[in-house]
């Protein structure tokens, strides 16, 4: 390329939550049959989620003022630590002001610690049980297994994705992301200049480097998408807060 300027439990994931910015439902391996690829949060960060420090967000209005409070936390040893930084969480809930008076009485507390059972009890917890970008292939019968996809595409945050015909039989799959509007205490997530991974034998794909692919977008993709511009196939690249960018598609 050269720059030119239902439920979850109906696809298959019964036991997989996810934090999907995005979807797209393409046959990706040429047998007929619609797979899913789903755009995540990505490895690439300090949130993590497995079975033994699960990802949670805690929805309450924690100081009855009628404004419900997240917090994101992970569920350890029976107990909900907050991610959040204690400035920020007085700032959200200032009745813990008095509770929370040195940084020390903050370390190591758990929500459950913080507020009384009458207030928690009445908590709603989602959980995120995967945060990688996945893709789920059709294997008929409404059932999806997951196929690996290059460590590459875990480094940021994506939030479209798009597939290109190649002449191999399977498409090329194109992801962009990046997330820069985040707590300092999570960390900014500029981890990608887009991936472009190229059909290397069934149900597999290898990332190229932007010198080979030719596709280097700074700043944060939010939308990918074909068009043809003079009868030539063109890929458009939408960025947040800033200009567009148009690559033609040569292979």
């Amino acid at each position: 390329m050269e720059n030119s300027s239902k439920k979850s439990s109906d696809f298959g994931f019964e036991k997989t939550r996810g934090l999907w910015n995005c979807l797209l439902v393409e046959d990706v391996n040429g047998d007929g049959k619609p797979d899913i690829l789903a755009g995540n949060h990505g490895l690439n960060s300090r949130l993590r989620t497995n079975p033994n420090s699960e990802l949670r967000m805690i929805i309450n209005d924690y100081d009855q003022n009628g404004t419900l409070d997240h917090i994101l936390s992970n569920y350890e040893n029976s107990k909900s630590i907050p991610l959040v930084l204690k400035p920020a969480l007085i700032r959200q809930i200032p009745s813990l002001r008095k509770q929370l008076l040195t940084y020390e009485s903050y370390q190591n507390k758990s929500l459950e610690e913080l507020f009384p059972q009458a207030i928690w009890a009445n908590s709603l917890t989602l959980q995120a049980d995967m945060l990688e970008t996945s893709l789920w292939i059709n294997e008929g019968q409404g059932k999806f297994l997951p196929a690996a996809l290059p460590i590459e595409v875990q480094s940021a945050p994506v939030y479209s994705i798009t597939a290109l015909d190649g002449d191999l039989g399977s498409p090329y799959l194109i992801f962009g992301g990046n997330q820069s509007r985040i707590k300092p205490e999570l960390g900014s997530q500029m981890g990608s200049y887009g991936w472009v991974l190229k059909p290397e034998g069934k149900n597999q794909w290898i990332a190229l480097l932007p010198q080979e692919s030719g596709l280097f977008v700074p700043g944060e993709i939010r939308q990918i998408f074909q068009i043809n511009i003079e009868n030539k196939p063109n890929l458009v690249v939408l960025r947040n807060n800033d200009t567009p960018l148009v690559f033609e598609i040569r292979y």
